[in-house]
């Protein structure tokens, strides 16, 4: 057997070595070098500099794909597993292009439809997904129904998040070190941004540090823009001053960012269930894994694979009774064993095997 290269390639605007990136794509290249005969090089075709010109950068990218791919038409294939929509514009171009390479292209958001960008973007996707070279595999089962694509045969699970036992976290984050022994941790983590529910944190905060003496609440929010900026400073300095408040903003690597999902109790994601629209949710897909309790939205995503799931509190609303509610049934459950309840189990690599098999990766 010819050994193929296979590339995971990188996004224009986001890169693959970075947060839950760069966690997926050592799963990944674990699979492939454990369980394939081929071998797994990532591309970072662009620097950080470039990047900051995102015309710039789309065109660099595509020129660069183009010239790594030139050579290797019969014995590659290209794995894109951290799409944002420029990505589609690159792809358009590359795959019909190559038609002897197969690309797996991994699709976790829907795009939404009002725009005319988002138009152009979608009938570029509906072209490229339907060129006979392209593979589109997701981990949501809502988003390969609806695009037509076997879910049976190209779901993948989100992998678990794997702990560090020996690590030992630095003091800017060591939250446990201030929040009594007695305290139920709550937490929301990520990148801020409209869709997250931004505008409700600092009453989701309020309202949990209000609702029992031994809530404690965790921040970790990172930001891209100006914007969320703004909205960050604004929870630092109407919330910075009370001692059950602890807040850490920077990115954190994938040992400090395991850490802090298993030091946490209570997980809250207040998504905009409109504009999220049938995205997965990593941060969710991770504390299951971790047999946390869960307040959430109803993602239809998080609903079809997590159903089971007793210690989900789904919200009905961001309504303060809602709210309330949910926050004290999260400290009830707190103090119930569950048994059995971790359903992810490693189906990771028995998800993307299946699917190199259906593209002929052996």
């Amino acid at each position: 057997m010819i050994k193929k290269n296979i590339i995971l390639y990188d996004s224009v605007i986001s890169l693959n070595n970075e947060g839950h990136n760069l966690d997926y794509i050592e799963n990944l290249r674990q699979v492939i070098s454990s369980k394939t005969e081929h071998n797994a090089t990532n591309l970072f075709p662009l620097k950080n500099e470039v990047r900051s010109n995102k015309l710039y950068a789309l065109i660099r990218s595509t020129i660069d794909l183009n010239k790594i791919l030139a050579n290797k038409e019969n014995d590659c294939i290209v794995i894109a597993p951290n799409l944002t929509n420029l990505d589609w514009i690159t792809l358009f171009l590359i795959v019909r292009r190559y038609k002897k390479i197969k690309f797996i292209v991994f699709y976790r958001r829907l795009l939404k439809k009002a725009g005319l960008k988002n138009f152009i973007i979608g009938q570029l996707f509906k072209k490229t997904i339907a060129s006979q070279n392209c593979y589109v595999v997701s981990d949501s089962r809502s988003i390969l129904r609806t695009i037509n694509v076997d879910e049976d045969l190209f779901k993948i699970a989100i992998p678990p998040r794997k702990i560090n036992k020996s690590f030992q976290a630095r003091e800017e984050i060591s939250f446990d070190k201030i929040a009594k022994k007695e305290c139920l941790i709550f937490s929301m983590v990520g990148m801020l941004r409209e869709d997250k529910g931004i505008d409700h944190y600092k009453r989701i905060i309020i309202e949990t540090l209000n609702i029992n003496e031994n809530c404690f609440f965790v921040l970790h929010a990172t930001c891209n823009s100006d914007v969320m900026k703004n909205k960050l400073a604004g929870l630092k300095r109407d919330l910075g001053q009370n001692k059950k408040f602890f807040l850490i903003e920077r990115y954190l690597n994938s040992d400090e960012y395991s850490w802090l999902l298993s030091n946490i109790d209570v997980l809250i994601l207040p998504y905009d269930v409109d504009e999220y629209a049938d995205g997965s949710s990593g941060p969710m897909a991770e504390s299951v894994s971790l047999d946390k309790i869960v307040i959430s939205t109803r993602l239809s995503w998080a609903i079809n694979e997590f159903q089971d799931y007793k210690k989900i509190i789904w919200l009905e609303s961001l309504e303060d009774a809602e709210l309330k509610l949910a926050l004290q049934k999260a400290i009830d459950k707190s103090k119930k064993i569950y048994k059995g309840q971790n359903l992810i189990a490693n189906k990771f690599n028995e998800d993307w095997l299946r699917v190199f098999k259906q593209v002929g990766i052996k």
